[in-house]
């Protein structure tokens, strides 16, 4: 019988304790503070262009949610990616239920 390998953590700290409330009273608990600033990106006529369209794609993401991958055919490479995503899917989604009930 082979014993599991124990997980170790990329960040094994975490996030740290509080961090959720201070950011959220830095800029409001609605997030207008930082809607403003991307939009003062997008609008500003001396920003770069490849900052003008980080600030349309976060804005547009928020606003809209992130456009589904999509993947067609069903050679190895598509089947190997649609395995990792279900992989990664799978792992996620403990974490998410884990972050959601997580103490500040």
């Amino acid at each position: 019988m082979t014993r599991s390998r124990k997980v170790v953590s990329g960040n094994p700290t975490g996030r740290p304790r509080g961090l959720v409330s201070k950011i959220k009273e830095a800029v409001g608990e609605d997030g207008v503070k930082l809607v403003s600033a991307v939009v003062g990106v997008l609008d500003d006529p001396g920003a770069t262009n490849r900052d003008r369209l980080a600030a349309a794609e976060w804005l547009s993401d928020r606003a809209f949610g992130k456009p589904a991958l999509s993947i067609s055919g069903h050679g190895p490479q598509q089947i190997a990616v649609l395995g990792m995503l279900a992989s990664a899917r799978e792992q996620t989604s403990g974490h998410q239920e884990l972050e959601e009930g997580r103490p500040e």
